[in-house]
């Protein structure tokens, strides 16, 4: 292993093919690290029942669904359900569809696959910025094998499928504007942020638009905002919402949307809705929840401070991205722990940047990277996984 740093452009590096060989990547690391995640996200996924107080109303919704054949307006008990958009129960119903019946396997389906999409996409993401696969494998199981992301990857909610979302069109977007992107990439981010609205709504917004507008010391706001195409991103995701939101308007009048849209946001703004916690909520709760990573996500991203370090490994923006987020949840007084799951895609993928250029300038460098792969595949612990 050579000791002298990787050779980059524009950021980016652009050798050796790994940070800690000279090979290019295997083919066989990139399907060792598929079935891990295949594994952490479906082992035992129907053993348990839907306990939870809030999940089974997901259920019962695609049951009714399934029932009267109306794939438009969400009913609950019969009565018209505004409390969430329709996408999860979409995709519950789409997985209940050979039964005819939702079971605890189906309604946590689609939160399975979006926990693996999620991994995925934050290794394809690091390996983008770093330009190594090993790189973006340990991003992706650090991601995986913290604790509460893998526990609602299991649980039949929509955080995980909204943060799948927001982190593919947060992907796409930095690498526009890091200058690697693809034209076509500005609509598969606009599709992106259509369906993770169509999911969890606002929310899913914040970390790709952070990206973008954070300020980068390469690239100015008029060449970012030019890059990332908002005037595609923006608009696509809005005619995708549209596509539900319009003909259920149309439907069910404009009451339905109200409730749906604007009252909700009010009340969670405000203060006027469940979990309402105070300021200092989220430091404490991450602490926790963010286990056993919580040390690397406080200290090794903190590498991007020092200037050497990005001059090697690019600007320090899903860093301070994740900062941003969070300051963002933390001043509106409705909070749950699973409301920042999103900022823990970039804070993996900026830690594992900064583990690998930690390990490879260290004589032992290999050693340290494989110590920290060996732990995050023993954190592959499925059987901690609540509801």
């Amino acid at each position: 292993m050579s000791e002298a740093p990787p050779a980059t452009r524009g950021g980016l590096l652009v050798g050796p093919p790994d940070l800690l060989s000279a090979r290019p990547a295997s083919r066989a690391g990139a399907v060792a690290f598929g079935v891990a995640l295949l594994f952490l996200a479906f082992w035992d996924l129907a053993g348990r029942s839907l306990h939870h107080a809030d999940v089974p109303r997901f259920a019962v919704i695609a049951r009714e669904m399934l029932r009267t054949g109306d794939w438009l307006l969400p009913t609950q008990h019969g009565e018209p359900y505004a409390n969430k958009p329709i996408l999860y129960v979409w995709l519950v119903g789409l997985a209940s569809l050979p039964t005819g019946l939702p079971s605890a396997f189906t309604v946590r389906l689609p939160s399975a696959l979006a926990f693996v999409a999620t991994a995925w996409v934050t290794a394809a993401w690091a390996r983008r910025r770093s330009g190594s696969a090993t790189c973006g494998h340990l991003a992706g199981l650090l991601f995986a094998t913290t604790f509460f992301a893998s526990a609602l990857g299991r649980s039949g909610r929509p955080d995980m499928c909204a943060t799948a979302f927001g982190t593919a069109a947060a992907a796409w977007l930095d690498g526009a504007v890091l200058g690697s992107g693809r034209r076509r990439d500005a609509w598969l981010a606009g599709a992106c942020l259509g369906a993770g609205l169509l999911t969890k709504g606002p929310v899913v917004l914040l970390l790709p638009l952070a990206i973008v507008l954070l300020p980068r010391p390469t690239v100015s706001i008029g060449a970012r905002l030019a890059r990332a195409r908002l005037g595609i991103v923006l608009p696509v995701a809005a005619l995708v919402a549209a596509l539900w939101i319009v003909p259920a308007w149309l439907r069910a009048g404009s009451g339905f949307v109200e409730n749906l849209v604007v009252r909700q946001t009010l009340e969670r703004v405000a203060g006027q809705a469940n979990h309402v916690e105070p300021w200092w909520y989220y430091g404490p709760s991450l602490l926790a929840s963010a286990l056993p990573w919580t040390p690397a996500f406080l200290a090794l991203p903190a590498r991007f401070a020092s200037a050497a370090v990005r001059a090697r490994l690019g600007d320090a923006v899903p860093v301070l991205a994740a900062l941003v987020c969070l300051v963002v949840l933390t001043l509106v007084p409705t909070k749950q722990v699973r409301y920042a799951l999103i900022v823990i895609p970039p804070l993996a993928v900026a830690t594992a940047q900064a583990a690998c250029d930690l390990a490879a300038g260290l004589p032992r460098g290999r050693a340290l990277y494989h110590l920290l792969r060996g732990v995050a595949i023993v954190s592959l612990s499925p059987w901690r996984a609540p509801g």
